[in-house]
């Protein structure tokens, strides 16, 4: 069964809170306790948001695409690409959501 309301949640996090900064829409679409899981371990949302900051200061023109989102029951998967003036990369993730919001995110962030 698809999730379009996780789907929607995943749109606007990349849009609103990645591309842009506006920090304000963690409260509307990631839950208390949010992790997100990468490849270097597990970040609490203050440790993921200071990582996205120390990004967008080495690359202020930095900007997510979201290529496509799927989903199925409590989990939302998405692609996207990470640009900069010199530099391209491709992403994956899982969202797992509960209560209408993202618990967990596993995540490859690009290299750039």
């Amino acid at each position: 069964m698809r999730n379009e309301a996780a789907e929607q949640k995943v749109l606007t996090w990349f849009q609103r809170g990645l591309n842009h900064g506006d920090w304000d829409v963690a409260r509307e679409v990631l839950a208390d306790g949010f992790v997100y899981h990468g490849s270097d371990g597990d970040l609490d949302l203050d440790a993921f948001k200071a990582r996205i900051e120390d990004y967008r200061r080495r690359y202020p023109e930095l900007l997510f695409t979201v290529n496509g989102v799927v989903s199925h029951a409590d989990r939302a998967g998405v692609e996207w690409t990470a640009v900069t003036k010199n530099a391209s990369s491709k992403g994956v993730g899982v969202a797992h959501f509960s209560a209408g919001k993202c618990q967990e995110f596993w995540g490859v962030m690009p290299n750039l």
